[in-house]
């Protein structure tokens, strides 16, 4: 499982790098119609999540005891319904966001794109240390719903990795509004 979570962010990368790295401020903060975001804005809150989530799987790599490579971490119901609902290919629902992921027209846009990418490195490096030495599925990582919702470190690598491809099919949708 890790390994396909993987590819995934490398796949991701690569179109982030590809489609917005070199798109202009003004396409950046084009907001295609009233009520909806600009490209900038999807990637301002993608950076909010990894700015709660990066964070605490950082702190499960240094805290957590090694375990041996051979003990599978499995997902759970709850892990699995919040990547359901996530994912773009099962649900289009949209959903209302909590403040702390509202995103805010005050940071210049290719520095988000810029740590969105630097981010997603992150991930990937966390992932592989994961890999590397298989986390438990009694340790958990609270949401940034509520830290009383808590998903195991499977599920928070699924739902952060589904979370960023639903905004980032979001954000192609409105470079393809622009042409």
């Amino acid at each position: 499982m890790f390994t396909q979570l993987e590819l995934e962010v490398e796949e991701q990368i690569t179109h982030v790098l590809h489609t917005f790295q070199n798109m202009t401020e003004q396409q950046l903060l084009h907001v295609p119609k009233k009520g909806s975001w600009s490209i900038s804005q999807c990637f301002q809150h993608l950076n909010s999540y990894g700015d709660h989530y990066l964070p605490l799987l950082q702190n499960e790599i240094k805290n957590r005891k090694r375990t041996i490579a051979s003990v599978d971490c499995k997902s759970s119901r709850l892990g699995n319904y919040f990547v359901s609902i996530m994912d773009p290919k099962q649900s289009s629902k949209k959903f209302k966001n909590i403040k702390k992921h509202i995103p805010i027209d005050t940071i210049p846009p290719h520095q988000i794109i810029s740590t969105h990418t630097n981010q997603q490195e992150s991930l990937l490096v966390y992932i592989r240390e994961f890999q590397s030495h298989h986390p438990t599925n009694k340790r958990t990582i609270p949401t940034s719903l509520t830290s009383l919702i808590k998903l195991n470190v499977i599920d928070t690598l699924r739902f952060l990795i589904i979370h960023n491809s639903r905004h980032i099919i979001q954000a192609s949708n409105i470079l393809d509004f622009m042409k």
